[in-house]
């Protein structure tokens, strides 16, 4: 038992699902289409405790199971914001709204390599 709780744990930690406060559509510096996700408190403190855990590691951020972005996390993200990539603008609306609205969440889950 203690085993398949410590199991569990680890399992979680592997996985996030993050709350957005604000999200919009923004151009990278060169120049791809791109959401901006500015998270909420919780999230903020969970994603920075997440990315510390993981640099070095391959992540995947994804919406409604719908994997948008792969990126190795280099170093951890205090600012509690994101940048994910996004190449169908009508995609890109559709998700900046549903995640500002609270309608659903940006995952991120560890890959493995």
């Amino acid at each position: 038992m203690v085993v398949l709780v410590a199991w569990n744990v680890s399992a979680e930690a592997q996985q996030l699902s993050l709350r957005a406060k604000e999200a919009s559509l923004t151009s990278t510096i060169d120049n791809h289409q791109a959401l901006k996700i500015r998270l909420n408190e919780h999230s903020k403190a969970d994603y920075a405790e997440f990315t510390a855990r993981h640099v070095g590691r391959r992540i995947e951020f994804s919406v409604q199971g719908r994997p948008l972005m792969t990126a190795r996390m280099m170093t951890s993200v205090l600012s509690g914001e994101v940048q994910v990539l996004v190449d169908q603008k009508a995609v890109a609306d559709q998700l900046a709204a549903s995640l500002a609205a609270g309608k659903t969440t940006l995952d991120v889950r560890v890959l493995g390599e």
